[in-house]
This record gives structure tokens, sequence and C-alpha cells, in this order.
């Protein structure tokens, strides 16, 4: 009797090793599937700063987790710089998914219609709309080197900032649901930011949000668009005072010479 009681307790153990192990292989595939996915995300949005004929150009995108919800897209055509953010407010591998849908609609889009806002933006709400995407936010502008005007639309949690002068302009004529699209004419040394509410809305350990004001103020304090998204990033961490990043959060800043 004591035999088979011994028997029987190293038996239940071999059963639990068993799918102790067979959990720790699928954790580890999880976590190789979930870094591959990753490092596919970032080299699809990687940290840039470059010259696109007279403008300078930064982003960045930072994923709150593994994978986000978010994407920008950049295309330098015909004298003209095409700059797309979106937000599909959803983290992790479902908000990775939905973004990489509306991401190829908007880039065949870009493609299509060349250096024409309203076309782009209409057509990816329709199709975001068709698809049962919820809550996208979505901001699409095209710089015209030539006339030197931003033209753009936005509806949803994208933050556009006008730096002239020392001073930051929030464009909040531009939220809006009923796409007007909106034309800025710019002047030398302006530098045009746009940012996602993961910026905006970011808490500290007192539950105090960063907030609209703070990202202007850090703005100004800046020459260049990739020192600009530098401190601002820097500014959120150091606000955060440790917290872990909730939200995923986006930011691309163009300077006109």
């Amino acid at each position: 009797m004591h035999l088979f009681l011994a028997f029987a307790d190293q038996a239940v153990l071999a059963v639990q090793n068993a799918i102790f192990f067979e959990h720790a292989i699928e954790e580890a595939r999880m976590r190789h599937e979930l870094e591959s996915a990753r490092s596919i995300q970032h080299s699809l949005h990687p940290a840039i700063s470059e010259n696109y004929g007279l403008c300078k150009v930064a982003a960045r995108y930072l994923p709150a987790r593994e994978v986000g919800g978010e994407f920008y897209e950049l295309l330098y055509q015909k004298n003209a710089v095409n700059i797309a953010l979106c937000d599909v407010h959803n983290k992790g591998v479902p908000g990775a998914l939905n973004a990489s849908l509306v991401n190829g609609i908007v880039k065949g889009l870009m493609n299509v219609y060349e250096n024409a806002v309203s076309p782009v933006f209409i057509n990816t709400l329709r199709v975001v709309k068709e698809q049962n995407l919820q809550n996208v936010s979505l901001f699409y502008g095209m710089i015209n080197l030539h006339s030197r005007t931003l033209t753009f639309m936005n509806t949803g949690e994208a933050y556009p900032i006008l730096v002239r002068d020392g001073i930051a302009r929030y464009m909040r004529f531009s939220y809006t649901r009923d796409r007007k699209k909106i034309v800025v004419k710019l002047k030398t040394n302006d530098m045009f930011i746009i940012v996602t509410d993961g910026i905006v809305n970011c808490k500290n350990r007192n539950a105090r949000l960063f907030g609209l004001k703070q990202v202007m103020d850090t703005c100004c304090q800046y020459d260049e668009p990739f020192q600009c998204i530098d401190g601002l990033l820097t500014k959120v961490k150091e606000f955060m005072q440790g917290l872990a990043q909730r939200e995923d959060i986006s930011v691309i800043a163009v300077k006109i010479q």
C-alpha cells in the first residue's frame, strides 16, 4: 500500500512537472513571437531624423507593450511632405493588427492620390468604418514646400501644435469630425508638432495629467525637431516618476527651413 501511494505521488508530480514544462515552453514561444512582432513593428516605424527638401523631419513611436496600436507614415514626393499619424485606441497585439490594417490602407491611398489630403483622409475613414473599427484617430496632412503651406484634416485624439517665434499654438480648430480641411501658411523656422494622447494624458504618481500646456511649453524650448522630440519624451519620463508607460506614444516634428 505504501509503495502504491509513493508511486501515485510520483506520478502526480510527474504530470504536474509535464504541465509546468509545457506551459513554460508555450510562454517562451509567445515571448519569442512577441519580440519578433516588436522588431517588425519597430523596423516599419523606426525613430527617424531626416531632411526632406526644405523640411527637417523627426518622428518617434513608443508602444506601451511589446507592440501597439499607433503608427506614423511619411512620404516625400514632388516637393511635398505627406504626414499621417493614427491611433486605433487599442494596445498590444489587437491594436497592432488593427494599426497594420489601417497603415496599409493609408500607404496605398498615399500612392494613389499624390499630395492630395481630402481623398486619402476621407477614403481611409470610409474603409475603417466598413471594417467596423471604432474610435480611430487620424491626422493626415501635406506640407507643400513650393507654396509653404500646410494642409491637413484631423479627427480624434491627435494634437497639432505650431511653434512660431518661440510661441506654441494649439490648432484646436482642427479637432473636428465634420471633415473640414485646414490650410496654414508657414514661415521659415516654423516648427509643426503632432502628438497622440498618450503624451497629453500621461499621469504621475499623484494622478496629475501631463497635459497639453506642458507639451506646448516643452516644444518651445527647442529649435530642432529631433531635439524637440527627445526633450519632450525626457520630460514625460521624468513626470511619470518611475511609473510604467500605460499608453502608446507617437510624436512627429517638422521644421521649415
